[in-house]
């Protein structure tokens, strides 16, 4: 059995919060605007040198397949 075909069971790590800003992340970024838009405001950043925190966005999926 595949863990896609139960979302439940492929995210159940993950809380509310974790699934709902990762939607967000994935709307922003599919939105090639503002992804252009962050892409030149991150090189301006790197090139002024001033620090910036990235967003922390993964999924283990080994972890997930070791468990079934």
């Amino acid at each position: 059995m595949s863990i896609f075909n139960n979302l439940k069971v492929a995210f159940k790590d993950k809380s509310d919060f974790e699934l709902n800003r990762s939607l967000l992340i994935f709307s922003i970024i599919s939105n090639p605007v503002i992804s252009k838009s962050l892409i030149t405001l991150t090189k301006t950043l790197i090139k002024l040198k001033i620090p910036f925190r990235l967003f922390y966005q993964t999924y283990n999926l080994q972890t997930v397949l070791r468990r079934n």
